[in-house]
């Protein structure tokens, strides 16, 4: 991941987010606290919208779904 972890030690708990939010930055999502570790080129903010990546398996909605989320600082 871009931070420097190991993504594997981090399946189910991290996600990329946008570079305006810090490494370490927490998010809620399905009432499930998210860790940002990594970034990535279309991983950007647009108006009230804030593009994200889980790291997951699977993904547990389709892409482009908008959703809730609340941002920890």
């Amino acid at each position: 991941m871009a931070s420097g972890k190991n993504w594997a030690n981090y399946v189910d708990r991290a996600l990329a987010c946008p570079s305006e939010y810090p490494f370490g930055t927490k998010f809620v999502i399905f009432g499930k606290v998210w860790e940002c570790w990594d970034r990535g080129g279309a991983i950007v903010r647009q108006g009230n919208v804030i593009w994200l990546d889980l790291l997951t398996q699977r993904a547990p909605v389709p892409f482009g779904t908008e959703m809730e989320v609340q941002v920890l600082r």
